[in-house]
């Protein structure tokens, strides 16, 4: 609420958290947008729908009926990648606090938690999660399993980080839409797609690689681009 007397909304600071990868996050960045390299999970073709194609409007991707579908926004977000990349980019280099409209962080979420991930699973089809030795033996015992049978069977050691990975895209244990070990998720999992403040500005070029997988994610950083 305004209490200032001018009619404008308030405004909060936001700092920029700096994730400790961020000079990993900038090598090879460009402003442009053809030199990007997608990751190698990244499918454009993927729940795009030809039959979806809404205005794109300076008020960013609003939550409507027929516009709120994961495989429309899934189009959408190819489709304004461009821009997209764009934002990120500059919010990425950027050395100083942003600064947001209050509670627009928290709206944003609010219209992108309105999807509903059984209809998506786009980032279980696409991505890995890293497991570490927690995740395998909440995993195992869910499962009925020896530990190093399913480490053998689903799993292999991660290169880039400490852990462990999926051996294969999609997840073993999506069933049609659906996590079959759902409770005993990696908590990796259950983080994703960390849609917070710290996650989404301390690490914008990760941010929008998301973008591009998960729907929730677009929406945020959409919202944050045409607003801020």
């Amino acid at each position: 609420m305004d209490t200032s007397g001018s009619g404008r909304a308030p405004r909060v600071d936001v700092t920029i958290v700096r994730c400790p990868s961020q000079k990993r996050c900038l090598t090879g960045l460009s402003t442009k947008m053809s030199s990007y390299s997608y990751p190698r999970t990244f499918h454009p073709g993927e729940g795009y729908s030809t039959a979806f194609t809404p205005e794109i409007s300076r008020q960013g991707t609003e939550m409507t009926p027929n516009s709120h579908s994961p495989s429309a926004l899934a189009a959408r977000a190819y489709r304004l990648r461009e821009q997209t990349w764009q934002f990120c980019h500059d919010l990425t280099l950027q050395n100083k606090t942003v600064v947001l409209p209050r509670g627009l962080f928290t709206s944003l979420v609010h219209q992108a938690e309105q999807i509903d991930c059984r209809s998506c699973a786009r980032c279980c089809k696409q991505l890995t999660p890293v497991l570490t030795g927690t995740d395998i033996d909440r995993l195992a015992q869910s499962l009925g399993m020896d530990q190093a049978k399913l480490v053998q069977k689903y799993l292999r050691k991660a290169t880039d980080f400490s852990g462990h990975v999926l051996k294969k895209k999609p997840c073993a244990f999506l069933k049609e839409k659906s996590c079959s070990v759902y409770p005993s998720r990696p908590a990796t999992c259950r983080g994703y797609p960390h849609l917070t403040e710290k996650e989404i500005l301390g690490n914008p070029v990760l941010a929008f690689q998301n973008t591009l997988v998960c729907p929730m994610v677009f929406v945020v950083i959409d919202g944050l681009r045409v607003r801020s």
